[in-house]
């Protein structure tokens, strides 16, 4: 079941990824396309990891990075 998971997820990212890099390229502005799809990566973790720490500070730390994690996977699988 968990390698089932994994494949799909890592099917469905390079999937995005290459859609992605394949508008960035057609549209001559590959880098600016590439740099902001990062950057988005690179914000939804911080906001991610400031709302783990947030809730953490009411509830058992475990319990919140288990429900954050399994929103976020729901999230992800919407796509």
């Amino acid at each position: 079941s968990d390698t089932l998971g994994r494949l799909v997820k890592n099917a469905s990212f390079v999937s995005l990824s290459s859609l992605v890099y394949q508008r960035a390229r057609d549209e001559r502005r590959y880098i600016r396309q590439a740099v902001l799809f990062e950057q988005g990566f690179s914000i939804a973790k911080t906001l991610t990891a400031g709302l783990v720490i947030i809730l953490a500070q009411w509830y058992s730390p475990f319990t919140v990075s288990f429900i954050v994690a399994g929103v976020m996977s729901l999230f992800y699988f919407a796509m």
